[in-house]
């Protein structure tokens, strides 16, 4: 490449960053293919049935918001090249743009599968204001989907964090 194009220079990179960045490219193509194969059939078999129209809507938010999730995991594959962080920060950073795919991607398409958004909070109304343990969870799907987009806001602070920090030190 660059006895091709003198003039451009080629981010340097460390078997930290590769380690890193293959980790995302694989995990951001298991993603895809998730959601182009199962969400993708999902979305496929609801647009053909046509009967109900929150189903479509509901896998039609599967397949193409894990196929946008595994583009935010690529994305960050692309991004290790410019960033300074130690071994240790590159692997946080990794797992955590991963575990905010899968998560997310997982519980789209378990929600079309189980006809719940996972929007309601996991412990909403009180009960009793007097004991805590005694909430409306509502539907223990609905919980479960709603733990899986928790864990995926939770795990995109250190990911963005380590982003920033990683671009703004001096090599």
């Amino acid at each position: 490449f660059s006895d091709r194009f003198p003039n451009r220079k080629m981010a340097v990179t460390t078997t930290k960053q590769r380690s890193a960045g293959k980790t995302l490219v694989f995990h951001g193509a298991l993603i895809m293919i998730f959601a182009c194969f199962v969400a993708g059939m999902g979305y496929e078999v609801s647009l053909v049935d046509k009967f109900d129209a929150r189903a479509e809507a509901a896998w039609r938010t599967a397949h193409l918001g894990s196929s946008v999730q595994a583009l935010f995991v690529l994305g960050g594959a692309a991004s290790v090249a410019y960033l300074d962080l130690t071994a240790a920060e590159f692997n946080i950073f990794a797992y955590s743009l991963v575990t905010v795919g899968w998560f997310n991607s997982l519980g789209y398409t378990i929600g079309a599968f189980v006809k719940q958004r996972g929007l309601t909070p996991v412990c909403g109304t009180l009960q009793s204001p007097v004991i805590l343990w005694i909430c409306d969870f509502g539907p223990p799907e609905n919980v479960a989907i709603n733990a899986m987009f928790v864990v995926a806001m939770t795990a995109i602070v250190p990911a963005l964090y380590l982003m920033a920090v990683g671009a703004s030190r001096n090599r």
